[in-house]
């Protein structure tokens, strides 16, 4: 017989071994209950001049039906905790293998593909960046005017890669993280800079005059692969860098290499569904 058609049979002996259980408890406990209800008038009737008598009929009839009423309550509540016991277990199981097979099918998907495909990467001629400033330094670069001001001309994203003039990666700034530096600025966070105007507010500033989570928001969250990887190396950049989100492809995943290519961690989890 087929493991399919077992846990059909399985599953309906169970079901109505409960229906079962719940209707014959029922029906015991209904039976019980009238029982020491008869046997309680009669006694009542028959002592109902003796004050003792009544008092001991009371009590005989109390202690019979707290004695009972566990039992069958016990029997009952343990056949029904058995089957939608077993049967809550099995769903969380079947849930539990249902996300592991998820996993390890994304990651397999994820090793099958080449981060090289037509399609996976954007590729560097595709990447919109301010060109303007590819030969400045960091002092140079103003945080308003090139940085601010590209995201909002450009509309093509939030965020915005920096690039020298060798097209090798210099930062990766987010608009939150600017977002961030301005709000922290307003708020008079940043003392060295208290006498600047936020016009004024250069790169450099910005990276020097914040503190080292901050800093690390702009100089660290970039990971870098060789051409030749797949999508799953490119993950696991992403796993082992919590402040990473995206990843650059060079040649030999050098990052003072020439940029190829950039994906981001939506782009993979884009394409790690099964």
């Amino acid at each position: 017989m087929p493991e399919d058609q077992l846990t059909t049979d399985d599953e309906k002996l169970r079901g109505s071994i409960a229906t079962k259980v719940l209707k014959y408890g029922s029906v015991v406990l209904a039976i019980i209950a009238f029982i020491i209800i008869i046997a309680g008038i009669i006694l009542l009737v028959v002592a109902h001049n003796d004050d003792k008598g009544t008092e001991r009929a009371l009590t005989l009839i109390t202690g019979i039906f707290y004695a009972l009423l566990p039992v069958i309550a016990t029997w009952v509540g343990t056949v029904i905790a058995f089957y939608f016991g077993k049967a809550n277990f099995e769903v969380a199981s079947k849930n539990v293998d249902a996300l592991v097979k998820h996993i390890i099918s994304s990651d397999e998907k994820l090793q099958s593909i080449q981060i090289s495909e037509p399609g996976v990467m954007r590729l560097f001629d595709d990447i919109n960046y301010n060109k303007e400033i590819v030969s400045k330094k960091d002092s140079e670069i103003n945080l308003v005017n090139d940085l601010i001001g590209c995201v909002d001309k450009n509309k093509s994203g939030d965020r915005l890669p920096i690039f020298n003039d060798k097209k090798i990666l210099r930062y990766i700034i987010h608009e939150s993280t600017m977002n961030e530096f301005v709000r922290k600025f307003i708020s008079g966070n940043y003392p060295t800079l208290k006498d600047k105007k936020l016009e004024e507010i250069s790169l450099d500033q910005v990276i020097n005059n914040t503190d080292d989570d901050f800093k690390t928001k702009i100089a660290k969250s970039a990971a870098f692969v060789a051409k030749n990887a797949t999508l799953f190396d490119a993950n696991q950049k992403l796993i082992n860098n919590p402040l990473c989100q995206d990843v650059f492809i060079t040649e030999t995943g050098n990052e003072n290499e020439a940029v190829i290519g950039w994906i981001t961690n939506n782009k993979i989890a884009e394409l790690a569904k099964v």
